[in-house]
């Protein structure tokens, strides 16, 4: 495996037979001041990079006391560096809110700190201020990624003041939304690794993520949303010859020129339209059930069973027809004016008869 150093930007030493697993030593010199450093290891095929670390080369500080002799002097320096960031994930098109710590590892504050992230064309990454960091001290920051591209990719953090540097490599992997519809809304498409929200032409309606044609029922039940219908039997055929006759009405009240569609026996269908009184009248010419809808709107359906129509019975040819005998004279009956007339008739002669007798009784006395 060849690995080489790299610090403040340049190969400093490289070792083509690095065993995997093995800890290898770079010897390098360092200037006094600050300095990054990291290590890029390549098998021929692939190409790791390690974080990029920090670090600041101070002169020993004076020495003094017991009449011994002097030491060197001791320069301050400016130092920052930013801390080891996780390998980060997130949803094509999606933000990723990345956690950035920036540590001050000098002698002095460092100030107008900023922090950029360099970033491939398929990203887009934001940048940040943040002002002075105290001796020893540290901020964090967070910085928005947004992905507009499948795949893995090196991003670098770099933080800058008037007098420091330091950057820090991290892996993102940006994933796809989807890969097949089925992973999206009923209203959107899979496309290009996202859900898109479909947009269909006018006479088209969305179903299953994909645009088709609105039928002349669904037409029917679109523009008829607002109203309630109701389909009535008024009159039910029970034999063949008679007819249905049935009445359509829209919110209540009839309703003309409404199509019924009627399935027969036979299995045909046809469509027949209300009349201005909202009537429909259909011949049942088959025997078998038929059954009737309001077009669009299926829960009106009405069903009927018509029959064949029972043969005339003719006279029996087993039985011995016998003559008929002409029935027997009645009296017939007296009438009642003529009865009346005959009672007083009678009841006068009596009473005439009564006063003559009486009339020779008085007389012989």
């Amino acid at each position: 495996m060849n690995c080489s150093i790299w610090v403040d930007g340049s190969i400093k030493q490289t070792n083509a037979s690095v065993a995997n697993n093995t800890n290898t030593n770079f010897v390098v010199t360092y200037t006094f001041g600050s300095h990054v450093w990291w290590i890029n290891c390549s098998d021929g095929s692939t190409t790791n990079v390690s974080g990029t670390r920090s670090l600041t080369v101070k002169s020993a500080p004076s020495g003094g006391g017991g009449g011994g002799g002097g030491g060197g002097g001791y320069t301050s320096a400016h130092g920052l560096s930013i801390r080891s960031i996780d390998h980060q994930y997130t949803k094509i098109g999606t933000r990723k809110d990345v956690l950035i710590s920036v540590d001050n590892t000098g002698d002095y504050t460092e100030t107008n700190v900023k922090l950029a992230l360099v970033c491939p064309a398929s990203l887009s990454c934001e940048n940040a201020t943040i002002g002075s960091i105290d001796r020893g001290s540290e901020k964090n920051v967070t910085i928005g990624i947004t992905g507009n591209s499948v795949g893995t990719f090196v991003l670098k953090a770099e933080a800058r003041s008037d007098n420091a540097y330091a950057s820090q490599e991290f892996y993102f992997t940006v994933q796809p939304e989807c890969e097949k519809n089925s992973e999206c809304a009923n209203n959107e498409e899979c496309s290009n690794w996202r859900c898109v929200k479909l947009s269909c032409q006018e006479g088209y309606t969305i179903k299953d993520h994909a645009c088709v044609k609105i039928t002349a029922e669904e037409q029917n039940i679109s523009e008829n949303i607002t109203h309630v219908f109701n389909l009535t039997m008024v009159e039910e055929a029970t034999n063949v010859g008679e007819e249905f006759v049935l009445l359509v009405l829209m919110d209540g009240k009839p309703a003309g020129g409404i199509p019924v569609i009627v399935n027969f026996p036979n299995g045909a269908s046809n469509t027949f339209y209300s009349d201005k009184n909202g009537y429909v009248h259909i011949s049942a010419d088959q025997p078998g059930e038929y059954s009737a809808y309001i077009q669009g709107y299926m829960p009106t359906k009405l069903s009927g069973m018509v029959k064949e129509k029972p043969a005339s019975q003719k006279p029996s040819t087993t039985t011995n027809e016998q003559p008929s005998k002409p029935p027997a004279e009645q009296p017939k009956p007296m009438n009642t004016a003529l009865i009346i007339a005959i009672v007083l008739v009678v009841m006068i002669a009596g009473g005439l008869a009564l006063a003559w007798y009486l009339f020779k009784q008085k007389k012989r006395w």
